[in-house]
């Protein structure tokens, strides 16, 4: 067997443009929709519970927080204990993921292992008992968490950055504070739990080695749970911000950091620029060797990273650029983001740096059909923003084809004269 000579680089070869495997959906008698995708070659499943409300969509986020904490601490027929035993054991594992819009409870486990963990899996779905003694601990080590978050900058620029992004009275400006965690009982925590997990119908998801057995068992023990039917609705309302911009600053007692969020709204993903706006937001912050890296962190050193991205929500799509750095450094670094985002709209970029972005997106668009956990995860997207999210196909046909004129065009259109949303905390 001849050895392979280091000294020659690997050949780089074209990726095909390809489309998300399509799933397979059916709708349960007790109103719940089952989204299957039969992919994989190892034995192994995920079961995904999603609910389509979550922090921005209650009124008390912070027992909504406790509940997804609590969900997976007891049953009425089995203790916390006994629960973890059993995934340990069964080598499975489960998470609960709250969000502003979407709750998911996850449990990845072994095909030869479901007859255990699925009847436990719906068992904490349909009568999680939510103790009391597990509550206390967990409410105190969370408004500690918090407490000691809102001593860091980075945090404090977050809410500022929510504030004047998606105006005061929206529902994603509702932060829960140390002394709103203390303030819950278990009371609030149960009521959670009844109106949003038993009295909304999720949606569920199964992907992996999903073969005839096991989705019948899926289909017969979820199909047995009953839910409600006026449970928690989304509340999607449109972001409200100053057309011309705006700022806010807070003063953070002993920092030497300063944090920067810079907000850009922009259009929606189902406009036709949005795919090359990606690209060019990329460019700009997007990865390691960017622009605003290569400037910022290397040549000056005003911040050990800086990233800028693209982000569709619900309420609306912004490009978001952030970074820390030193006191001193604040205004040179909001500087040098207006230079760069004049540059990328001005001169067209060269050969090579286009080729370095068109094989990074390809490369991180490819990192979803990685396994089919990954493949599920993009449908889950998919299903909370609409067929616009469905464009992976669409999104490598456009990087086959980009051209640095391309890119110089739609970053002068959206970028270099955008309002600006600066939010700042620091010393």
């Amino acid at each position: 067997m001849n050895a392979i000579d280091r000294r020659i680089a690997p050949e780089v070869r074209p990726v095909n443009p390809k489309r998300l495997p399509e799933v397979v959906r059916e709708r349960l008698p007790n109103g719940v929709e089952l989204v299957v995708l039969d992919s994989g070659t190892q034995p192994v499943n995920r079961i995904t519970f999603c609910w389509e409300a979550g922090g921005a969509d209650v009124d008390n986020r912070a027992a909504y927080h406790l509940m997804c904490m609590m969900l997976t601490e007891g049953t009425l027929t089995r203790s916390g204990e006994e629960i973890a035993d059993i995934f340990e054991t069964c080598g499975a594992w489960v998470n609960v993921e709250p969000g502003q819009h979407a709750t998911l409870l996850n449990a990845y486990m072994l095909n030869h292992t479901i007859d255990e963990i699925l009847p436990l899996l719906c068992d904490i779905v349909e009568t999680a008992s939510l103790p009391e003694e597990i509550l206390s601990p967990i409410r105190e080590k969370k408004a500690s968490a918090v407490e000691l978050s809102m001593k860091k900058v980075k945090t404090v620029a977050q809410m500022n950055s929510t504030a004047i992004t998606f105006g005061e009275q929206h529902p994603r400006n509702r932060y829960a504070l140390a002394e709103d965690y203390r303030a819950v009982g278990r009371s609030e925590v149960e009521g959670m739990y009844r109106k949003l997990i038993r009295g909304t119908v999720p949606r569920v998801y199964l992907c992996g080695r999903a073969d005839k057995t096991t989705v019948d068992k899926v289909r017969r023990e979820i199909g047995r749970i009953s839910f409600g039917k006026s449970g928690v609705a989304r509340r999607i309302i449109p972001a409200s911000y100053l057309p011309e911009g705006d700022m806010r600053y807070s003063r953070v007692e002993g920092s030497m950091q300063t944090a920067l969020r810079i907000t850009i709204p922009t259009i929606p993903m189902s406009h036709g620029d949005f795919q090359l706006l990606r690209v060019a937001v990329f460019a700009l912050g997007g990865y390691f060797g960017s622009r605003l890296m290569s400037n910022i962190r290397e040549e000056n050193g005003y911040t050990y990273g800086i990233s800028a991205s693209l982000t569709p929500y619900q309420e609306g799509s912004f490009v978001t650029i952030a970074c820390e750095g030193d006191n001193r450094y604040a205004g040179d670094i909001t500087r040098e983001i207006r230079n760069e985002i004049d540059r990328l709209a001005s001169v067209p970029m060269g050969e090579e740096e286009l080729s370095i972005i068109v094989n990074s997106m390809m490369s991180e668009i490819m990192t979803m059909f990685d396994s089919p956990f990954s493949i599920m995860d993009h449908w889950i997207f998919i299903d909370s923003f609409g067929k616009e999210a469905n464009n992976t196909e669409l999104r490598m046909k456009l990087l086959q084809n980009v051209a640095p004129a391309d890119i110089k065009a739609v970053a002068g259109k959206y970028l270099s004269d955008a309002p600006w949303l600066v939010a700042t905390a620091g010393g």
